[in-house]
């Protein structure tokens, strides 16, 4: 499971960076794709702390950013 996961994060980063230079923009599904994998697979790890951690961090981040945009 770790590894499908971590295969599909992984081809989920190439398509966004091919997109990237391709079109200079990256569609918003694809890392909303890499976040939800990282989340799965803290979740199979069962380790719920550093994912709430994470989700906590990541928004607070967005937070600041929009309101800095």
């Amino acid at each position: 499971m770790l590894l499908v996961l971590s295969v599909a994060a992984a081809i989920a980063l190439l398509i966004a960076s091919y997109h990237d230079i391709r079109h200079r923009s990256i569609p918003n599904w694809l890392p909303l794709s890499v976040a939800a994998a990282g989340l799965l697979k803290w979740l199979v790890l069962g380790q719920l702390a550093p994912a709430l951690w994470a989700a906590g961090a990541a928004a607070i981040v967005f937070v600041v950013s929009a309101l800095m945009f």
